[in-house]
């Protein structure tokens, strides 16, 4: 979910929101999505434990940066897109894991490079190819389980609730 601001009430958003792999999604209107705030039902409470839920992902991303390698956060990124979108291929550059890993290109053709080595991946231009989920999970850091735990404890109380 996008627009976390609208559910805190800032009235102004400064960050842009783009899509990393393709595929669908639902769009509100902003008075729609006050209304059914103000209602104090189902709705905001569940905004509250995803919100709840992403910032432990965040803070989790925060200390990832500073103490993971790349090889580790490459494969992270790979399993997570992969757990949301389950197709073995993936249309991504090593231009834009660099920005999403915040390094330099090089570094990125280094980590893909180790990872294609355990045959976890295969890439070609612009494209990766998850051969084998669980050698990524195996050289993911540990944020990959967390981040992955705090979200399926989420998703099973909801289904419960359903």
């Amino acid at each position: 979910m996008i627009g976390l601001p609208a559910f805190i009430e800032s009235e102004t958003v400064d960050f842009k929101a783009f899509t990393q792999i393709s595929g669908w999604g639902f769009r509100m209107p902003r008075r729609i999505f006050e209304r059914e705030l103000t209602a104090k039902g189902i709705f905001e409470e569940r905004l509250q434990e995803y919100t709840e839920v992403l910032l432990l992902a965040v803070g989790q991303s925060c200390f990832c940066i500073r103490m993971h390698d790349q090889v580790e956060r490459c494969a992270l990124w790979l399993l997570s897109v992969h757990d949301r979108a389950p197709r073995a291929k993936l249309v991504v550059t090593h231009e834009f894991l660099a920005q999403l890993l915040g390094v330099r290109r090089a570094t990125v053709s280094a980590a893909v490079k180790e990872l294609k080595s355990r045959n976890a991946i295969e890439g070609g231009r612009g494209s990766v190819r998850i051969l084998d989920p669980d050698s990524l999970r195996a050289m993911a850091c540990d944020c990959y389980s967390s981040v992955r735990s705090e979200f399926a404890a989420l998703k099973r109380k909801w289904e419960k609730s359903s």
